[in-house]
């Protein structure tokens, strides 16, 4: 079966935002759902190219697998994952920071249905250019901040090459 969606709304984990104004078309063949979503949104950031797949795995679980782009104010960005379960050390880190520009990232996400709430695995390969951050605690301020970020449900933010300019 065929399924053409307009202005959807994908719920895959009640702790992540939800990703809104999906258009694209659903695909069933039996058991398999496939998913091919060009344009979308989630929290004031754009989804872009987003393609998912449920499968059943051998021991008959469902599997919601889903990866894209995504593009937006960082500060969006930031707020995206003040909604998302990241730790509350990190929330509370990024509530403090004030941020300027824009950001693209690659996303997967991988949700076992029948426990999406403690099971969910999510990667974002965030790239940043030419942004500004300011950390007030530290009266610290960074400014035309650039190079990668990766963060990943199971390990948290992981190291990278960012650079930028300090003090002016």
């Amino acid at each position: 079966s065929f399924y053409l969606l307009r202005g959807g709304e994908l719920k895959f984990s009640e702790e992540w935002p939800h990703l809104e104004t999906l258009s694209g078309y659903v695909l069933t063949n039996d058991n398999n759902i496939d998913i091919e979503v060009p344009i979308g949104s989630s929290l004031d950031i754009g989804l872009d190219g987003v393609q998912g797949e449920i499968r059943r795995n051998e021991l008959g679980e469902n599997r919601l697998t889903i990866s894209g782009s995504l593009t937006g104010p960082t500060l969006s960005g930031l707020e995206y994952l003040q909604q998302a379960p990241v730790g509350d050390s990190l929330k509370t880190t990024f509530a403090r920071w004030q941020v300027a520009g824009d950001f693209s990232a690659g996303v997967s996400v991988r949700v076992p249905l029948e426990s999406p709430d403690k099971n969910t695995a999510v990667r974002l390969d965030i790239a940043l250019d030419d942004n500004s951050i300011s950390i007030p605690e530290y009266e610290l301020e960074v400014n035309q901040l650039s190079g990668p970020v990766v963060f990943e449900t199971s390990m948290g933010l992981e190291l990278s090459q960012l650079t930028g300019q300090l003090f002016g």
